[in-house]
């Protein structure tokens, strides 16, 4: 919930105003119905009177503990088999000569197949010096769709091929593609800051969360190509007239600050799998307000996510 205040004397000490974010039983009768919304079903998107003492700041590491349902059975029986991948993979790229074709199926990122190639390089990359390039970040995405796909949030998030160059064209296909609420879209942009940011884009709500981790907004150029495809999004898919187009909504949450390396990769994908897995689909800017970044042990379990998709093709 969004947090505000009442106008009312009483109802001000008493209670807030709030926005609902998420539901879980939409027949639940609001604290103080109006006309307009009388069930938690109803709730959504509107702001409606909260009792102040059910109202709690939320915080990245709250929704950790209150996120307490395993959507993901998978992860804790891999947790055991994990624990040696990445020396595994450390023996096996040593005798890597040629780049590694690797298929990203239909429904990953798109309707078609995409190969990406992987060579020595990028492995170490991701094991040493922690450059990530597009071909190991596009290969997360199938890590990520195969966790998704054995999951019943299956249909909750949509994944994009990382953006750079001229992304207009993929980016509005993409958008349009399925009925997620979310899409996960990792981007480099080589002539600005040569790192990764990561964008969080919700077509349905015309809402979008920008991560970076240089504390840097989006460039003009970026931010207009992410406009354009929304404004399509609306005029095609919603029949939106021209004249009626919403502006797009831009939230900038707090994430961890780069420490001088080359890890804006790996922490885009942490960030990308600790949405998923704590299954966040709005209010990024309350849940991820973070000062310190993350820890050798957090990268590592993004690091072993991935050694286990290159070991399925080494």
């Amino acid at each position: 919930m969004e947090g505000g205040t009442s106008d009312d004397g009483q109802l001000q000490r008493k209670s807030v105003r709030v926005t609902v974010v998420r539901v879980v039983v939409r027949d639940a009768q609001v604290p103080f119905p109006t006309e307009e919304v009388t069930t938690d079903g109803e709730a959504p998107k509107s702001f409606i009177v909260w009792p102040r003492r059910l109202v709690e700041k939320v915080s990245r590491k709250n929704w950790i503990g209150l996120s307490q349902k395993n959507l993901f059975p998978s992860l804790q029986s891999q947790s055991k088999t994990q624990k040696d991948i990445l020396k595994s993979l450390w023996v096996a790229a040593a005798d890597i000569t040629e780049p590694k074709q690797v298929c990203i199926e239909v429904g990953v990122v798109s309707q078609n197949n995409v190969d990406v190639y992987i060579n020595q390089e990028d492995i170490m990359g991701l094991l040493i010096t922690r450059k990530i390039t597009i071909s190991v970040m596009q290969l997360y995405n199938k890590y990520l769709y195969n966790l998704l796909r054995l999951s019943e949030i299956h249909d909750r998030y949509g994944l994009i091929s990382p953006l750079h160059g001229n992304f207009e064209e993929t980016l509005q296909k993409r958008i349009g593609q399925g009925d997620f609420e979310c899409f996960l879209a990792p981007i480099y942009d080589y002539c600005f800051w040569s790192n990764w940011q990561l964008i969080i884009l919700c077509p349905k709500y015309n809402y979008v969360a920008w991560f970076c981790f240089l504390q840097n907004k989006p460039t003009k150029k970026i931010s207009t190509k992410i406009e354009t495809a929304f404004n399509a999004y609306q005029l095609i898919m919603k029949g939106t007239h021209s004249r009626q187009l919403k502006k797009l909504t831009w939230v900038y949450p707090k994430c961890c600050k780069k420490g001088g390396g080359d890890e804006c990769g790996l922490f885009v994908m942490r960030h990308m799998f600790e949405i998923i897995k704590l299954d966040i689909v709005d209010s990024f800017e309350k849940v991820f307000n973070m000062e310190k970044p993350y820890s050798d042990n957090d990268i590592d379990v993004v690091r072993r996510h991935w050694a286990e998709c290159m070991m399925e093709v080494l």
